[in-house]
């Protein structure tokens, strides 16, 4: 059974959408210059979906941003970024200020403040469209490793999860550009 905020995919499609452009405006807030985010496309996998098969970069090392939520709307999110991905979005966006060039902690608290504005925009899309009401988690961050501990809790921590929405986006920033994954499970409230 699909839950109602996404049994619509044409609606759920536009917005993700609007969710990109949010996204990327916050982030153009925190760091004072131009950023864009493409919504790519995206799929909805239930529970009879091979998760592997829809998101074979899971196993690749790398860094994720989990969040999760609860209220009328219960899951977690997570911002999945290949290797050298991470690294080239942190940079892109901060590590210009020779402030936080000097922290050893630097990606990992960039890694954070995004994932956090961009899982909060996207989840709150989600959640607005229904009209429910979430409380969200403080940001947890796997930087630059094997990504096997938390894609065993994607694939296996949320069981069963009724629905897994897969998000692929572009960000850019001047030259650059960066892909982002973005998964969210949403299990019933």
């Amino acid at each position: 059974m699909t839950h109602p905020v996404i049994s619509d995919l044409g609606s759920l499609s536009l917005t993700m959408q609007a969710a990109a452009w949010q996204s990327a405006l916050a982030l153009q807030d925190i760091v004072k210059y131009p950023v864009q985010i493409t919504f790519c496309g995206m799929e909805l996998i239930n529970e009879q979906t091979d998760i592997n098969l829809s998101l074979p970069y899971i196993h690749l090392p790398g860094s994720v941003v989990k969040i999760k939520f609860e209220g009328g709307l219960v899951g977690a999110g997570f911002l999945i970024l290949s290797q050298g991905q991470d690294v080239r979005l942190a940079q892109a966006l901060f590590l210009q200020d020779a402030c936080l060039q000097e922290s050893e902690n630097a990606v990992e608290m960039i890694l954070s403040e995004i994932g956090n504005v961009l899982l909060n925009v996207y989840i709150g899309n989600l959640s607005n469209k229904g009209d429910l009401h979430i409380k969200y988690s403080v940001p947890q961050v796997y930087v630059r490793q094997n990504n096997t501990e938390w894609a065993d809790e994607l694939i296996n921590g949320h069981i069963p999860p009724e629905q897994v929405l897969v998000l692929n986006n572009s960000l850019s920033i001047g030259e650059i550009q960066i892909n982002l994954h973005i998964a969210i499970i949403i299990n019933y409230a």
